[in-house]
């Protein structure tokens, strides 16, 4: 449902019932809605469609979905409609999405838990197999009111998918917005690097910033924060505040942790004078990244060279270069 100022645009979604459906094949499903203040009004949408878009000038009302087929009508669907749906609407565009792992789920299920509360008869889910396409195929299932969990089954589901879950309070025909939640089946390794910028460069420190829509839902798993591997032309570690890494040969690569994904910035304390290093920046969800070949080689456009003034007096340069041989 999408309020306007004087207006209210809402999407019904249905499903056909087995038992209907065995005594005849459906041919159409007849909308009715009668909105307050309003005269009743209907439409007809041809099976196998399961939605259709009314416009509407009151956002209150009753709207009730029957299935036809040659013989007669099946029983109504009511959904009812009322001035709380709309605050509902925008406690939904308010309301903190949680972004929860994927521990509980199984090869092809989501877990979904919630907050049980007493003046509900049932709890009702609803969500999308394909989220990132239109129609979206939208689905729904239906709750006792003893229960507080659910495992989530679709074939649709894949790994790497961001899915988002709305769990409502039932009572009657009406339904309240509890909960949002965005899970994944299976979290998968980042796509995409970050793009490294270096602001600021002397002896006593530098600076490094990085763009990374970290938000973003088409990422395959949450961004959890971010690694910064530096290696210096000697193949050394001196570097304040990192942890030490022993590659091959014998190199040493310094590494930095970033465990908030909003923080997109580093200060390198005692970079030193006459100094060249080589940095990568790598956005991680539920492992670490492993330093990269890319590093070691310094040839990807987004390694960043990095070198420190001669003297405290002298100009410091930042650029893409491959580390020499």
């Amino acid at each position: 449902m999408s309020p306007g100022l004087d207006s209210c645009t809402i999407t019904v979604f249905w499903r056909p019932s087995p038992s209907f459906h065995a005594n005849g094949k459906i041919k159409t499903y007849e909308i009715f809605w009668e909105m307050l203040g309003e005269y009743p009004m209907s439409k007809e949408v041809p099976a196998p469609d399961n939605s259709t878009m009314l416009f509407l000038d009151n956002c209150s009302g009753n709207i009730t979905v029957l299935a036809k087929n040659s013989v007669n009508s099946s029983p109504p669907s009511v959904i009812v409609i009322s001035a709380a749906s709309e605050n509902d609407h925008a406690w939904e565009i308010n309301t903190h999405t949680s972004k929860e792992d994927s521990v509980n789920n199984t090869e092809a299920g989501i877990y979904i838990s919630w907050e049980p509360q007493s003046q509900f008869d049932g709890y009702i889910i609803d969500w999308c197999n394909h989220p990132r396409v239109q129609p979206c195929d939208f689905q729904w299932k239906k709750f006792g009111r003893n229960q507080s969990s659910a495992l989530i089954t679709s074939d649709a589901f894949r790994p790497g998918v961001q899915y988002s879950f709305r769990v409502y309070g039932s009572h009657g025909n009406t339904a309240s917005l509890l909960e949002k939640k965005a899970k994944y089946l299976k979290e998968l390794k980042p796509e995409g690097i970050p793009e490294l910028h270096v602001d600021t460069v002397n002896s006593r420190f530098l600076t490094l910033t990085w763009d990374y829509d970290h938000l973003n839902e088409s990422h395959r798993g949450f961004i959890r924060g971010y690694c910064v591997f530096v290696k210096d032309k000697y193949g050394n570690c001196m570097l304040e505040g990192s942890e030490k890494l022993i590659i091959q040969d014998g190199v040493v690569i310094c590494k930095y942790t970033i465990e908030e994904p909003a923080k997109k910035t580093l200060t390198v304390k005692d970079p030193g004078l006459n100094k060249e290093y080589w940095f990568e920046v790598l956005a991680f969800s539920t492992s670490l990244p492993n330093i990269t070949d890319d590093l070691i080689k310094g040839t990807a456009p987004h390694i960043k060279k990095v070198t420190t003034p001669s003297d405290v007096s002298g100009i410091a340069v930042a650029l893409k270069s491959p580390i020499p041989v």
